[in-house]
């Protein structure tokens, strides 16, 4: 029997290749996967996706590997997605008149972790600018803490098969708006079908849904759809309360969205005792931080705290579980650490939150004009 694989003849393996019209095939081939493309980035557009580049664990160990030699000269932000979203890079640039700034935030992360690698694992002795999130910076044993170090350990093991990925990555983001990691991959779409949930499945906490488009030096900007859709913006309210009224890890879909209805009444419960630190452990919590500042400052560096601005109920929520007196007010005094509170200064209040977490786009310039001057005073004194 003839095999198209061996020749028994010539005791040689060969393959035989079909004659057909092979150019043909291969234009046709192209002409679809091109309309395809095309289709699937106009269906994208018209959802009111736009081109963006993707917050990933390469794109801030990109920047992280910047401000590993980065000069007295530079400003490097850390913190959460309040920095990112609320402070605009160009004119921060502009009002302090210096261009060197590094913008290392992450969405949900903790400040301290990624603050401790500056401090221990670089010689950088130009500015700190820490963005505080009370949530995320006076809770403990949160996921945020875990995700910020799983950033830390990424860029230090960051390989060159990564690089070589980020760098195929930055080609393709800037043009495709369906090339998004974050709501457009097939992990994130399957999931979210609209299909019921079997009777006392348990499940996690929602994801955060998309929020920003981001910039090449990971800045991010409000998504247009979260300042204009009311409902848009509601989901993302209920899943900020919703946060706060886990009593655990897993949960069911009805008793999580009666909880979440609880917390969005205003019947604020107090956190869990998991989330809240004894008073030796907030002792050691401000002790660290102040040795951490200390060894800054003796090299040279200048650190400053900042707390972005919250509204709504989430800041009524913040108040109730992390009151300022036993946490930002602690912060300060106890690590000699100077700090800028949007509730002290008229000028950094008045501005539209509209899922109360983060700036709209077109107010995050003249906030950024008003803190960047205010930080610039109180880093002379």
């Amino acid at each position: 029997m003839h095999s198209y694989t061996f020749n028994s003849k010539t005791e040689q393996f060969e393959r035989g290749i079909p004659n057909q019209p092979w150019g043909r095939i291969g234009l046709f081939v192209l002409v679809v996967v091109c309309l395809g493309v095309a289709g699937w980035e106009m269906y994208w557009r018209g959802q009111g996706y736009e081109p963006s580049y993707d917050g990933t664990e390469s794109s801030w160990a990109e920047f992280r590997a910047k401000a590993q030699h980065a000069g007295p000269e530079y400003t490097i932000m850390v913190g959460s997605s309040r920095a990112l979203f609320d402070v605009d890079m160009p004119t921060w640039r502009q009002e302090m008149g210096n261009e060197h700034l590094i913008q290392l935030s992450k969405e949900g992360t903790g400040a301290l972790p990624v603050l401790r690698d500056i401090i221990e694992k670089t010689d950088f002795s130009g500015t700190l600018v820490v963005s505080v999130t009370p949530g995320l910076f006076f809770a403990k044993g949160r996921l945020h803490d875990e995700w910020a170090e799983t950033l830390v350990k990424y860029y230090h093991k960051w390989s060159p098969a990564q690089k070589m990925e980020h760098q195929a990555n930055l080609l393709v983001e800037p043009v495709f708006a369906f090339a998004e990691k974050g709501e457009l991959n097939l992990a994130y779409l399957l999931p979210r079908l609209p299909l019921p949930n079997r009777p006392d499945v348990l499940f996690e906490a929602d994801g955060v849904p998309k929020l920003s488009n981001g910039t090449r030096e990971r800045q991010a900007k409000m998504w247009n759809k979260v300042a204009t859709d009311s409902a848009y913006a509601l989901r993302a309210r209920r899943i900020w309360l919703g946060f706060a009224s886990r009593n655990g890890p897993l949960m069911r879909a009805d008793a999580y969205a009666a909880s979440t209805d609880e917390t969005m009444s205003g019947k604020f419960k107090p956190p869990p005792p998991h989330v809240l630190m004894t008073q030796g452990e907030k002792d050691s919590f401000f002790m660290q931080i102040r040795t951490w500042a200390d060894t800054f400052r003796k090299r040279g560096g200048q650190m400053i705290f900042i707390r972005p601005p919250s509204s709504g109920m989430l800041l009524e929520l913040e108040k109730v579980a992390f009151p300022r007196a036993e946490t930002w007010d602690v912060l300060l005094e106890r690590t000699g650490v100077p700090g800028v509170h949007f509730e002290d200064y008229p000028e950094l209040q008045g501005f539209e939150l509209p899922e109360w977490s983060h700036l709209r786009a077109e107010h995050s310039p003249p906030f950024t004009r008003a803190l960047a001057r205010i930080v610039k005073e109180k880093l002379k004194e």
